[in-house]
């Protein structure tokens, strides 16, 4: 899997931070992080705030589904999709609409998906186990 620098807002530093407790991918990032508990124990380890450390666990659950990287997992979070189990209960017309209003507002990325390519992101994110809990 993708290293964990590929999250938006991981940079050089925090990427060293993780890198030196183990954390490597995102993949690892994900097993670590997807109870409270190891969060908890990561952010101290790492000197992350959890809120932030949160926001970098939900992007890298993100990362699952095929085309939604680091870019659109953002936007997604701005538009108050958080987990994948979110993502699949969501309707692809109303996020796209959402997702192309809060981009023209802060401009994230280039290309909002379209309703069809989100439609696609909502059917993976349904064939897809919880891992992360709240």
């Amino acid at each position: 899997m993708a290293k964990v620098d590929e999250i938006e807002g991981i940079g050089p530093i925090l990427q060293g931070r993780l890198e030196n407790i183990g954390i490597l991918t995102i993949e690892a990032l994900l097993t670590k992080c997807a109870t409270p508990e190891g969060r908890s124990d990561l952010a101290v380890r790492a000197d992350i705030q959890p809120k932030r450390l949160m926001s970098f666990v939900s992007r890298a659950d993100f990362f699952r589904i095929k085309g939604v990287g680091r870019q659109f997992s953002e936007l997604l979070q701005n538009v108050d999709i958080h987990t994948v189990q979110q993502l699949a209960a969501t309707n692809a017309d109303d996020l796209h609409a959402a997702m192309a209003t809060v981009n023209e507002e802060k401009n994230l990325t280039k290309v909002v998906p379209s309703a069809k390519q989100i439609q696609k992101f909502i059917d993976a994110a349904k064939s897809l186990d919880s891992i992360v809990t709240l």
